[in-house]
Order: C-alpha cells, then structure tokens, then sequence
C-alpha cells in the first residue's frame, strides 16, 4: 500500500496590474532546499532567478506568463508566496532615523499594501512630433538587471511600450535593445525629466508600513518600506 499524498493548500492574491484573482500554493520542501542553496550563493541575480522560477511552479494559472506581469505585480506574488509558505513574519534590523541605533523590527507582510498615484500619465509627447505610450516594466521588459533596477536609462527604455506620431505606430519590441537604447538616448534632459517626474516616479509600488518605537531615544518611528524583494536577496 503506497502512502497518502498529503494535499497542499491553496491561496488567492489580486494582483491590480493584471486586475485578476490568481491562486498559487506554498513552497514544498524540495522547491525550499533549492531556494537556500541560492541564498547561500550570495549572487543576487541567481537568488532572483531562483524565486521567479519557484514562483511560477507554484502559480496554477499557466495561462499567465510571469515574465509579463509588472514588476510590482510580480513582487506581491513573490511576497504573498513567501508569506504563506515561511511565515507572514519577517525580522529585519532598521536604524532610527532620530538616534541611528539599530533595533530588530517583526514585519508582517500579510499587511503589504499596494501604493497608487492616480496623476499617473502612460501617453507622453516626446517633442511636437512623436509620442511615446508607457506601460509598467515587467522581466521581459527589463531583463538580466531586474534584480537591480538602478539604470534609470535602462528603467524607461523597459517603459516604452510603443512610439507613435500622427499616421504610425512603432512597437517598441519589434527592436533590438541597442535600438531602443539609442532612442532613449537621444531624447533631452528635459524630455527624461518629463518621463521620470509624470511616469516613472507615480508608478504603483508594494509598501509596508513601519511604525515601533525606539528602544534607545523613545522616539516614534514610521516609515514606508519598499522594494519588498529585498527581503529575499
């Protein structure tokens, strides 16, 4: 008589970028182990990597492309299975911004919220000619530096979802990244400022808010943390 196969629980999350209820499960022990063989590799775009392809496994809509979701949609996935399958709890040492000492603060991640700017604008004229429409980055957008995200160059380029003007529409991915680098490049400082200050910085992003109070100074502290993945590499 062979053992019983023990069942594993499934969860629901909403992920607003893609405006659907998607069901994933937790991490099994095996998908665990290869998770902290990466960890202890110490290489962020391994440990990135690693959780992408875990996430997917666990995900039970294959009609979803997880290269496709934007990133912010991406990391509450990434959260919210990490959540169910460690624990919503995570210790993390923070440093008051009153007296800098550092003090060890538990962080619920069940009460991640999603931070929205409605002013957000996806259509932008680049100068009296041509527009651009923008769209959240996503793994296929951004590529290998998604675990980075620190070229700003790079994080517009990965925006651009298409070029247009009055008579023609240019798909963005129809070029090749030495393409769009160019034509990112060639745009004016004050057109990246445009696109940074109207898009770029209202994009929607994951948040925790922090609030302890300090055992050092007794001085309140509250704060919004973001890049929640940074938890995990």
């Amino acid at each position: 008589m062979s053992l019983p196969k023990i069942e594993v629980p499934v969860y629901k999350v909403k992920l607003n970028g893609i405006n659907k209820l998607v069901k994933y499960r937790p991490y099994k022990v095996k998908e665990e182990k290869i998770l902290l063989m990466a960890l202890e590799s110490d290489d962020r775009e391994n440990i990135f990597n690693t959780i992408v392809d875990l996430c997917e496994e666990c995900l039970y809509d294959d009609k979803i492309d997880i290269k496709e979701l934007s990133l912010v949609d991406l990391e509450k996935l990434i959260v919210s299975i990490r959540a169910r399958s460690v624990g919503e709890e995570v210790k993390t040492n923070l440093k008051c911004p009153h007296c800098e000492e550092s003090t060890q603060v538990a962080i619920n991640l069940e009460k991640m919220k999603e931070k929205k700017d409605d002013n957000i604008i996806d259509t932008l004229m680049v100068d009296e000619k041509y527009g651009v429409k923008l769209r959240p980055p996503s793994l296929k957008t951004v590529g290998p530096d998604a675990a980075n995200q620190t070229d700003p160059i790079g994080m517009i380029t990965a925006c651009i979802d298409s070029v247009y003007d009055s008579e023609t529409v240019w798909k963005f991915s129809d070029y090749t990244s030495e393409e769009k680098k160019e034509f990112v490049e060639c745009l004016t400082g004050e057109t990246l400022n445009k696109l940074n200050t109207q898009f770029m910085s209202k994009l929607p992003s994951n948040v925790l808010e922090i609030r302890y109070t300090c055992p050092k100074c007794n001085e309140k502290v509250e704060n919004d943390l973001e890049n929640l993945i940074d938890f995990f590499i």
